[in-house]
């Protein structure tokens, strides 16, 4: 709403220019007047916000004295216009209290920022008004008496009370502190004074005798620094209590069966006499102080005398107290004590105080971080100092805004509030969760070891937790105390729990409704739609800044006026229907329905344009459940509208785009649950994961549960607000690799609803890499191992022959000739081996039949000569069903392989044996090799298939026989397995495919050549 300005101007001309500037700055000119009295009048009959005010104005009445008589009657910030800076003209005007000068001619900057900071002076000192009067109530209400003293002991301000006070002392005008006391006390106050500027507690009692000879009893305090540098004495009338204290001491009697403790004690503090009542105070201060009273009782004894007989003193004695009267006897020059035990009224005395001071701090609007620090600390006090956290909720029962602990360190409290959040089990959770106090042992289901070194410490074992909730059930709070023992509390201690608890719901219930209050505050005003709040009568009476925007009129202009004559809609009897049809339904038939009645209408704002607006109608009630007005909530839909036939077209491009795709495209909710899928998805789960995917279901991937937990983990990061890709193997057949992309997906109020995935199969660029990956490993383990084995036998052999030229023994030379062959031999083997191996890697497979009894018995015949052959039994045997078609040559170096092996490592102390079983079908050949030779030891197993491994140091091959054999397998559609106990046997399965098929095509292939 734009601020309402009068200007009072007699020069024409200048009222003029300054309505135009102040308008273009966006105020509201209400009135322009040339002289005092209309200006008084404009005030009067109109809404004013600020009064612009020529100091000379035409007339009898200048700007000054209109000024004042207008603050007089109406409470506005007023700014004087003047050409004059004069100093006698500055003292006259300031008289009136101004809010500011403008002097001509002036800027139309410097107005607009003299005019704006006028109005948020004017609305911080109505504030600070109401909160000086609801200050001054509250001081001037109490019944105690106060003070305002400052740092040199001067009293600034004093209430009711303290007059009535004063009139005690005949001290009619204090200038200082020691008008509120006795004279005879006046030395020790201004002792404690000086102690209390050293940051030292400043309190006591006094009495004052009256002219009629009746006593009065006070007590005195000082909270410091209420102000800066100011501080509150506080005296409150203790005679009724005193009093009442004495009628009981004077009851009590010298006597051995007195039910009260009595004592005779020597001036020198010696306990001469004790009845039985008094013998377990004895007992206590006997093991203390000996037989003697303790300092504080003999320090007033040694004030007593026959002109001062008699005095009072409250004592704690093993933490219970007592009221002690003692009488100076001057015959027998000794002292009685009469003791009275108060330790319930003491503490309920004390509760009383604790409560009344609590709640005045709310009554006065304290915040809560100060009121529930102050409370904890009261607490901890009034239970025996035992440590005290207290936990402030929000409506949610795990979300903890404010945390406040007494007595323990701050490491300590943080450690506390996060087992409060975090720990289901925990004692504090425990008892928000049962709505009960829970009393456990504490300390040893602690892994902190700050916590539980601080519990040691202090020999707290136990923890008490106490929930607290409002009428309506809301969590508001938690009080948590540390203690020794697991004892129950006593009567008093849960009179002051049961009380924290109390102002603590008093306390968070004002901050809850007061932070309320404010969000509301902010919420209408700062709403993106027009709202508009009408009587029964369908007059406006209240509307928001975007209703002003909307339309284009002022608030001024809309306040007080029927909203169905203002024509803001062009169809305002169908507005009317709408608010009718709402009044009568919600309250008539759906009165608990709590319904919104919603339509679209057409809208003009004060220049003639407009659009479309959604309308919505809420019938606002009053106590008697009828119709007591109207709320309307206009959103401006016009720009939304134009884009729904775009975003249609858009929506369903993106559906074709999507649905076309060979990508694997779906979308989850927060709890992981499908919310949409493109065709690529459910074709992927029918085709390879034979199950159906339907919209709800959880995720998840059937035969893959490893996989399916993985991607889970990987999606709740999602939910957090962190984009995740990472490519994954799923472990079906030969396998699939995908590329998986999710992000969150957002709502428009920014937060995350659920997740898209967006997954592209990469199993061909997957197993590229990953053989690419092999071969280059093979490759260089290839170069390094051939150069190196092709090398050694020539090696040795050049060594040989140097030593045959050298060497005269015939015998010798012979042997070292055979060493030459074996050497020739290895180096043979190992060419053969590279060769095997370069075909294997390089020819295609040919598919032939294959007759494994003829390739067996070559490769026997081939081996005959080999050490060891004629020592190995060899049985073949054959289950065949069909022929084999697979490549002859590749086969003939696997068999080869394998039996060579097996006669190479035979066992020489046993009759060696090999059985060979053969079972083929019309899809694949299962070869079995089974001996009883040394074996393989376990650890050699899983690398025994390796490039140029060799397991035994009994092995002098080229390392390369069980490698070619695997990729032979492979490359045949097979593949090896090997089973082997070290010292009983090894067998060895492979198992090739029938290239049956492709031995048919090969055939044809080379009939139509033959033809052509």
């Amino acid at each position: 709403m734009k601020p309402g300005i009068l200007i009072v101007e007699d020069e024409k001309i200048i009222a003029l220019d300054l309505s135009m500037r102040l308008e273009e700055l966006g105020y509201a000119v209400v009135a322009a007047v040339s002289n005092g009295l209309d200006a008084i009048n404009a005030v009067e009959d109109n809404r004013i916000e600020v009064v612009l005010m020529d100091i000379n104005l035409e007339g009898e009445m200048d700007g000054i004295e209109a000024a004042t008589i207008i603050r007089s009657k109406v409470n506005l910030p007023v700014i004087f216009i003047t050409a004059f800076a004069d100093e006698i003209t500055f003292r006259n005007a300031s008289l009136t209290d101004p809010y500011a000068y403008v002097l001509k001619p002036f800027q139309t900057r410097e107005l607009d920022f003299t005019i704006r900071t006028a109005i948020n002076q004017h609305s911080l000192r109505l504030k600070l008004s109401e909160s000086e009067s609801r200050y001054k109530n509250l001081f001037e209400g109490s019944r105690f008496a106060i003070a305002i003293i400052d740092n040199c002991g001067q009293v600034k301000e004093y209430n009711k009370a303290a007059k009535a006070l004063l009139g005690y002392l005949n001290n009619t005008s204090p200038n200082s502190i020691d008008a509120f006391f006795p004279e005879d006390n006046l030395a020790l106050i201004n002792y404690k004074w000086k102690k209390f500027l050293e940051k030292k507690v400043f309190k006591g009692k006094y009495s004052i005798t009256l002219t009629n000879g009746k006593t009065l009893f006070f007590e005195y305090s000082i909270q410091p620094d209420v102000l800066e540098n100011q501080h509150q004495l506080m005296v409150r009338n203790i005679t009724p209590l005193v009093e009442a204290r004495r009628n009981m001491e004077y009851l009590a009697q010298l006597q051995q069966e007195s039910p009260h403790p009595v004592m005779r004690i020597s001036l020198d503090g010696k306990i001469i006499y004790s009845n039985p009542s008094a013998q377990s105070i004895c007992r206590n201060w006997l093991l203390e102080y000996g037989n003697y009273v303790p300092d504080t009782v003999f320090q007033t004894i040694s004030q007593l005398n026959s002109l001062h007989s008699e005095e009072i003193l409250v004592i704690n004695v093993a933490d219970r107290i007592y009221s002690l009267r003692l009488v100076f006897i001057p015959k027998e020059v000794y002292i009685n004590i009469y003791f009275t035990e108060i330790t319930e009224l003491k503490q309920t005395e004390k509760l009383t105080n604790i409560q009344k001071d609590l709640v005045e701090m709310v009554a006065q609007g304290y915040s809560l971080r100060i009121v529930i620090e102050e409370l904890t600390k009261k607490l901890s006090e009034f239970l025996g100092h035992a440590p005290t956290a207290i936990f402030v909720c929000e409506q949610n029962p795990c979300a903890i805004v404010e945390s406040f602990g007494f007595e323990m360190p701050n490491e300590v409290l943080s450690e506390l509030c996060t087992i409060a959040k975090d720990d289901k089990q925990g004692i504090i959770q425990k008892a928000i969760q049962s709505k009960a106090d829970i009393l456990a042992e504490f300390s040893t289901e602690l892994s902190n070891q700050k916590i539980a070194s601080f519990l040691v410490q202090r020999d707290l074992k136990y923890g008490l937790a106490h929930p607290v909730y409002s009428e309506k059930q809301e969590l508001l709070g938690c009080i948590f105390l540390l203690l020794k023992t697991g004892n129950l509390l006593g009567h008093q201690q849960q009179t002051m729990l049961q009380m924290a608890s109390k102002v603590l719901t008093l306390c968070a219930t004002r901050d809850r409704a007061m932070h309320s209050l404010y969000k509301q505050a902010q919420v209408f005003e700062n709403m993106y739609d027009a709202i508009i709040l009408t009587d029964s009568n369908n007059i406006v009476r209240e509307l928001n800044p975007v209703t002003e925007n909307l339309f284009g009129y002022a608030k001024s202009e809309l306040l007080g006026q029927d909203l169905l004559s203002l024509k803001l809609f062009e169809k305002n009897n169908k507005l009317e229907k709408l608010i009718k049809y709402a009044s009568d339904n919600q309250y008539n038939n759906l009165r608990a329905s709590n319904l919104k009645f919603v339509d679209e209408l057409n809208f003009k704002n004060v220049n003639g344009n407009g659009g479309v607006a959604e309308v919505s109608v809420i019938s606002i009630s009053s106590g008697d459940n009828l119709p007591s007005g109207t709320l309307v909530v206009v959103r401006d839909v016009t720009n939304s509208k134009k884009v729904e036939n775009a975003l249609s077209s858009s929506e369903s491009k993106l559906v074709a785009l999507v649905e076309n795709t060979d990508d694997i495209i779906f979308s989850l909710d927060k709890d992981l649950k499908l919310i949409t899928s493109n065709t690529a998805t459910k074709n992927f789960y029918q085709t390879y994961l034979g199950a159906e995917i339907v919209p709800g279901d959880f995720f998840n991937l059937p035969n893959a549960p490893v996989l399916t937990q993985k991607l889970i983990q990987q999606f709740k990061k999602t939910l957090k607000g962190e984009s995740i890709r990472q490519e994954i193997h799923l472990p079906l057949g030969p396998g699939f690799y995908f590329s998986v992309a999710a992000n969150p997906i957002y709502s428009a109020e920014g937060i995350i609803t659920g997740i898209s995935v967006f997954t592209s199969d990469v199993t061909k660029r997957k197993v590229f890499e990953i053989e690419l990956s092999r071969t280059n490993f093979e490759l260089d383990s290839f170069v390094y191992r051939a150069s190196h084995d092709l090398r050694a036998p020539l090696r040795s052999i050049l060594g040989l022959i140097n030593v045959i030229t050298i060497e005269t023994n015939p015998d010798l030379k012979f042997n070292y000739v055979k060493l030459i062959e074996k050497s020739v031999n290895k180096l043979d083997k190992f060419i053969a081996d590279l060769t095997d191996f370069s075909r294997n890697s390089r020819l295609e497979i040919k598919a032939e039949p294959i007759d494994f009894e003829l390739i067996l018995q070559e490769i026997i015949d081939n081996l005959k000569y080999m050490e060891g052959a004629a020592e190995t039994q060899i049985t073949i045997e054959k289950k065949q069903s069909a022929i084999l078609y697979s490549d002859n040559a590749r086969l003939e170096i696997v068999l080869q392989n394998l039996v060579s092996n097996a006669i190479k490592y035979r066992n020489p102390d046993t009759d060696s044996r090999l059985n060979i079983l053969i079972e083929n079908d019309a899809n694949q050949a299962i070869i079995t090799f089974s001996d009883n030779g040394k074996g393989i030891k376990p650890e050699y197993l899983n690398k025994i298939f390796d490039m140029f491994y060799r397991a035994s140091e009994d092995s002098y091959g080229s390392g390369l026989g069980l490698y070619i054999t695997k990729q032979i397998a492979e490359k045949l559609g097979g593949s090896i397995s090997v089973n082997s106990e070290f010292g009983v046997g090894t067998t060895f399965k492979i198992s090739i495919l029938n290239f049956k098929a492709k031995a048919m095509a090969q055939r044809e292939a080379t009939v139509t050549t033959e033809i052509d």
